[in-house]
């Protein structure tokens, strides 16, 4: 059974919103961890709690983990549209070792 959304007379299947692969669903993961990281570090604020709070350990997990996806990633043949995601992981762990350091 599918979910649909009816707007200006047009038809939407909520299924189309999703990822086509695998592949893809790993790079929605790199961003929901790269989200975390941030927050983690302190240098956003919680939208559950609207505050910032600094957890590092947690950072470098998240940081970690996105790290570990981009490497399957590129393990598949996938590395060549990443250069963007692997720069987000590259600025994640650098902002991770200047918190670290503070």
């Amino acid at each position: 059974m599918t979910e649909e959304a009816h707007a200006g007379g047009a038809t939407f299947n909520a299924a189309d919103l999703l990822p086509s692969d695998f592949y893809e669903y790993m790079i929605v993961m790199i961003s929901m961890c790269a989200n975390e990281a941030w927050i983690y570090m302190g240098l956003v604020e919680n939208p559950k709690t609207k505050s910032v709070t600094k957890d590092l350990p947690q950072a470098k997990l998240a940081i970690d983990v996105a790290g570990f996806l981009v490497q399957k990633l590129e393990e598949a043949g996938r590395g060549d549209t990443l250069k963007e995601i692997k720069q987000l992981v590259a600025n994640l762990q650098l902002n991770f070792m200047e918190k670290s350091r503070q």
